[in-house]
């Protein structure tokens, strides 16, 4: 057990799927379960602006080959191999250290109630939680919406702009994607790109390697079924997720 959890976190040192651009998910982006969520059938996704697709097609082949020969199978040992209090305490504190991304965009977009929710879940899970590994929050009913920069500036009538796959990360817009820079660095992970406090990250590299690739993996893990359903059933993945990472991001903005 301690030998197969040892290799896994070696693999996450080596293959940090999320943190390649310096931002799920978002720990949401490529491993999203509303990403993988199968497309409305009133969707049409030949109105999606896609003026790239010939290289967002390349880009997408080369994210599957990686997904199908490297990350999924991590994946895979990880959801066998490692029991589910560990996982769930992994899926807490993820959460948690997002809390503040939440809270900023929620403000900037007036919804002060879920910017309170967001703040009191931080606050409870943080201490009480013993650094969130625990959500005692939800157990009070305190769930807030996740919002990122993204939504934030669809809030301010920005439009998508064209469609972007972006390597190791997936589906994106141009606008989804600026956003991830900005929320990158309200993330108390993050390379600590605002200068907060003085000049030094908030947090070892090492440390913040190994929560954000274990992040991802834990997303993957819960994923593997779905993913697999729609490769299998899917005329034309590419299309598929397209279609998928658009509506549902439509849909997440409108709620």
């Amino acid at each position: 057990m301690v030998k197969k959890l040892t290799i896994l976190i070696l693999l996450t040192l080596i293959f940090p799927t999320k943190i390649l651009l310096a931002q799920e998910k978002d720990e949401d982006i490529f491993l999203s379960e509303d990403f993988f969520t199968a497309p409305s059938q009133k969707n049409n996704s030949h109105k999606i602006n896609d003026p790239f697709e010939k290289t967002n097609r390349k880009i997408f082949a080369f994210n599957e080959t990686v997904d199908i020969y490297l990350f999924r199978p991590v994946a895979k040992t990880y959801k066998k191999i490692l029991p589910s209090k560990i996982k769930s305490s992994i899926r807490n504190f993820s959460t948690n250290i997002a809390q503040p991304v939440t809270i900023v965009n929620s403000l900037l977009q007036g919804k002060f109630n879920n910017a309170l929710k967001s703040s009191s879940s931080f606050l409870i899970n943080t201490t009480i939680g013993i650094g969130g590994i625990i959500n005692f929050a939800s157990k009070k009913n305190i769930t807030p919406n996740k919002e990122d920069f993204g939504q934030t500036l669809a809030s301010y009538n920005i439009k998508n702009g064209p469609y972007l796959v972006i390597p190791f990360f997936g589906p994106s817009t141009l606008r989804d994607a600026s956003g991830l820079l900005i929320d990158n660095s309200l993330d108390p992970t993050s390379l600590n790109l605002l200068k907060v406090g003085g000049k030094r990250n908030l947090t070892n590299g090492n440390l913040r390697l190994t929560h954000r690739s274990l992040s991802a993996i834990d997303s993957r893990s819960q994923l593997i079924e779905i993913i697999d359903d729609l490769r299998e059933t899917s005329f034309d993945f590419y299309t598929t997720a397209k279609s998928s990472y658009i509506q549902n991001r439509n849909n997440k903005i409108n709620q």
